[in-house]
């Protein structure tokens, strides 16, 4: 017997592994347009890497950063949706 939100849960794990190749490319497509075409973006991105670096570690890249903020979109309902 399985409950019927843990077979739910574990269809939407499996459905996530599905989709999740074909959101990662759209998110990384969205910042890289975003790094070209907007300059605030840019601006922004750049003193957030100068922040990681400094405060994490010095060898983080822009790519370090693009990946960030891709698990940040990624995690973020979690963290606000789960007390």
């Amino acid at each position: 017997y399985e409950r019927a939100e843990i077979a739910e849960f574990r269809k939407a794990v499996e459905q996530f592994k599905t989709d999740l190749p074909a959101v990662l490319k759209a998110l990384r497509e969205m910042i890289e347009s975003a790094l070209i075409s907007n300059p605030t973006f840019r601006k922004e991105a750049q003193r957030f890497l100068k922040h990681a670096q400094e405060a994490i570690n010095p060898s983080l890249t822009e790519a370090d950063v693009r990946e960030m903020l891709i698990q940040h979109v990624l995690t973020e309902e979690l963290f606000t949706v789960v007390p």
